[in-house]
């Protein structure tokens, strides 16, 4: 009785996934293979144009950037507080001592740190119905702000040659 259900479940998950229909879009990287529409005939695969995936790929339209510059603002705060702090290590002490672990933990702080409003930018042209209204809420730091305060950070931590270009290009 037991395997008359089982079969017939495994049935109705073949027919049901055998009548769903996907479209799956890549970038044009040259590492995905070419021939993928040739494995299944419920998946079609579609390639975005060249020099099209930053315009196309929501997370490229400044939430990366947004992400870095709070992570880069939470290692160089850390650093400073390890420099200044009861240990003070030295810059080179810090980054031996710095693990998957505490990066881990940037990761997740700094993506919590990503604000509501960034992720409305990036939808509101292309999804508005899904963007929800902030208004009242106070003023976040800005883009800008962020790189000031990681300039302004690591140079409070001897590394003097850190500029705004520097950062700019880092966060692109």
């Amino acid at each position: 009785m037991v395997d008359e259900a089982a079969s017939a479940d495994t049935e109705a998950a073949k027919k049901y996934r055998a009548e769903r229909k996907a479209l799956l879009l890549l970038d044009n990287a040259p590492s995905h293979p070419i021939n993928l529409n040739d494995l299944l005939n419920n998946i079609k695969v579609e390639y975005l144009p060249k020099n099209t995936t930053a315009l196309l790929q929501l997370m490229d339209q400044g939430v990366m950037a947004s992400f870095k510059a709070y992570f880069l603002c939470r290692t160089f705060r850390q650093l400073i507080a390890a420099i200044d702090g009861e240990e003070q290590l030295s810059l080179r002490d810090f980054w031996k001592q710095f693990n998957i672990t505490n990066a881990k933990n940037n990761i997740a702080d700094s993506w919590d740190e990503v604000k509501n409003t960034t992720m409305n930018d990036v939808w509101k042209n292309i999804w508005p119905e899904c963007i929800q209204d902030f208004q009242g809420f106070p003023q976040v730091q800005t883009l800008n702000e962020a790189q000031q305060e990681i300039i302004a950070l690591a140079n409070g931590a001897g590394l003097e040659d850190v500029d705004q270009d520097g950062v700019v290009e880092l966060l692109e």
